[in-house]
């Protein structure tokens, strides 16, 4: 039985793709993974909810640049009209116009320099009711310009439009990267806090294991009447005590677990199995890791996009400054039509005559809106003040973010690395205090209380030995958000360059 179970694990190992985690069948039919923090970078690039909410947002940001580019480009418009009439006409001199069609299509756009254009051909054909006019038809194009003349005068408002929509999807795409690189973090900070959970249950089985042992010889000096009824209730509540602990433990570790499966809906209806990974190991990589950053006297700039987005963040303001100066401006407008047409009876006729003998004309005007009240001006301070203000706590807690993370993670991973010094020179000296103390109780030299608060000290010290590496390994994550292209082996591992 052992050695087809081994079989068929065997098959399933050689026959799974290097993009996922090994997996196997339970006996009760459910899919057993075995997960380690590369599948889990896996798992996270294929379908993590985290991964495709940032690629929305992303694409949501692409949407937005281009429906800003939308209102600069050609449009091909189109329009066919008919109207008919049978009604009687008011006077003589005033015709009612039986049957009449319009026809015309072009081109239209709108510049960055402050025009518009609009270039159509058209064809119109008109009859009267009363017959005196016949299928008159005008054949013919126009042209329509627009020129703002002040306030968007040579298209300054529209470049800066332009631009600033061009500067926000730059920055939506740095952003995008670094949020991609965050939710890869957490979920890995998720995982060794499943990790660390699996080794303070080791530990906690371990100890219990040892209590129920103590149990079992206090119980025997019991029935032998060498130990009374409160030694072996003592051993009995010290069992109790971590087998609470233990149940506790293992509520954490589902939580967790329930956590990453949410997060990665490929696992739901999976069984997840930690690999043998030692929380040692990952700390001492990390503390290698700790310690390059703290050989860094200055920010290392060059480690992080921040940089990148601070100065986005100024272009965007500058061109900001630029629309809102002239948010309350008088706005003048010139406006421009030219035609060119031919007049005949039928289509094809009028279609001869304007190529031969084209007439032309042409209508000019200027129109000009100015603010009478005081509102305009008094949204456009506003306004100012507002993106000033924006701007400047963005960049306040854009710098602040890099050089307080920078600073703060190489002192709290030195504090914490003095904790876990401190915290095995403990576990060293209470195991040794132990074995004595055993030996000492057993002469009746000390009291069962204290043996027993020796052992639970230990369990309390190594659970909290494991609690500080694993805050060492996610406060160095927690760096690596800011920190996005640090050249740490653990922060590469998801095989980013």
């Amino acid at each position: 039985m052992i050695l087809k179970r081994l079989l068929i694990f065997t098959s399933i190992l050689w026959g799974v793709g290097y993009a996922y985690a090994d997996t196997l069948k339970a006996e009760n039919g459910v899919k057993i993974i075995q997960l380690d923090e590369q599948k889990l970078i896996q798992y996270f690039q294929s379908g993590s909810s985290q991964r495709q909410q940032v690629l929305a947002n992303q694409f949501m940001q692409t949407y937005q640049r281009h429906a800003v580019d939308q209102n600069y480009q050609w449009q091909w418009v189109s329009q066919i009209n008919h109207s008919d009439s049978d009604e009687e006409a008011i006077a003589s001199f005033i015709p009612t116009f039986g049957p009449t069609y319009t026809y015309q299509t072009g081109v239209q756009k709108k510049f960055s320099g402050g025009l518009s254009l609009d270039a159509r051909v058209f064809a119109d054909q008109q009859s009267t009711v009363d017959g005196n006019i016949d299928e008159a038809t005008r054949t013919g194009v126009t042209m329509d310009f627009s020129i703002d003349l002040w306030r968007n005068l040579f298209g300054r408002v529209d470049r800066a439009e332009l631009k600033d929509a061009k500067l926000s999807h730059e920055k939506s795409e740095i952003q995008s990267g670094i949020n991609m690189h965050i939710a890869e973090l957490e979920l890995r900070k998720l995982y060794w806090n499943i990790v660390a959970t699996r080794l303070k249950l080791d530990v906690t089985e371990e100890l219990l294991k040892s209590s129920r042992q103590q149990l079992r010889d206090a119980q025997k000096r019991g029935r032998q009447y060498i130990a009374d009824k409160g030694e072996v209730a003592r051993y009995r509540a010290q069992v109790a005590s971590r087998e609470a602990v233990l149940k506790n433990l293992e509520y954490q570790r589902d939580l967790y677990i329930q956590s990453l499966k949410s997060e990665l809906p490929e696992l739901l209806e999976s069984e997840i199995q930690i690999s043998v990974e030692e929380l040692t190991d990952k700390y001492a990589a990390v503390y290698q890791c700790a310690n390059a950053i703290g050989n860094t006297s200055t920010v290392p700039w060059e480690n992080t996009k921040i940089d990148e987005l601070l100065d986005i963040v100024e272009q965007s303001y500058e061109q900001k400054k630029i629309i809102s100066r002239r948010y309350s401006d008088l706005d003048i407008q010139l406006n421009t039509r030219l035609q060119y047409s031919g007049v005949e009876q039928g289509y094809a006729d009028s279609l001869e005559e304007f190529s031969d003998n084209s007439k032309s004309g042409y209508q000019l005007g200027l129109s000009i809106t100015v603010p009478l009240g005081s509102e305009d001006s008094k949204a456009k301070e506003a306004k100012e003040k507002s993106e000033y203000f924006m701007y400047l706590a963005e960049k306040t807690q854009l710098t602040g973010q890099v050089r307080a993370k920078h600073k703060q993670t190489v002192s709290m991973v030195h504090l914490l690395n003095q904790a876990i010094a401190s915290l095995n020179v403990n576990d060293k000296n209470l195991t040794t205090s132990i074995q004595s103390s055993r030996k000492k109780f057993r002469q009746a030299r000390i009291s069962l209380n204290n043996l027993l608060g020796e052992q639970d000290q230990l369990l309390n010290t190594k659970l909290t030995t494991i609690d500080t590496q694993l805050l060492v390994i996610t406060t160095l994550y927690d760096y690596f958000q800011v920190f996005t292209d640090d050249p740490c082996i653990v922060n590469r591992i998801g095989g980013k360059s």
